[in-house]
């Protein structure tokens, strides 16, 4: 049997099968109850988003909603994550970009 490093804490330890993730029941646990709480928050971010993007359909509301999206992508930056073609849900040719004297370009 090889060496492996517990999938929740990080210590070496040698695995009773070969497919053994974790070096104790307790990490185990540590794991999948961690694992449950952050599909709860994915979750719970995605319909927020998704309720904050319906807004962006009313002209009076649509404003605010952009700033908040704004503010989370801002948020998202400043903690390392930067979008790639694989994370953007349309196809690039969709997003337009606003120079700064406000004209809207396609590129």
């Amino acid at each position: 049997m090889s060496v492996s490093n517990c999938v929740w804490c990080g210590k070496e330890f040698r695995p009773s099968r070969n497919d053994g993730l974790f070096h104790s029941k307790a990490c185990k646990q540590a794991y999948w109850r961690w694992k449950h709480r952050l599909n709860y928050l994915h979750a719970i971010a995605n319909n927020a988003i998704e309720e904050i993007n319906q807004y962006l359909e009313y002209p009076n509301k649509a404003k605010e909603a952009e700033n908040v999206l704004g503010t989370l992508a801002d948020k998202l930056c400043l903690l390392g994550f930067i979008a790639s073609e694989t994370q953007i849900a349309f196809p690039p040719e969709v997003y337009t970009l606003v120079n700064k004297i406000g004209e809207v370009s396609n590129e």
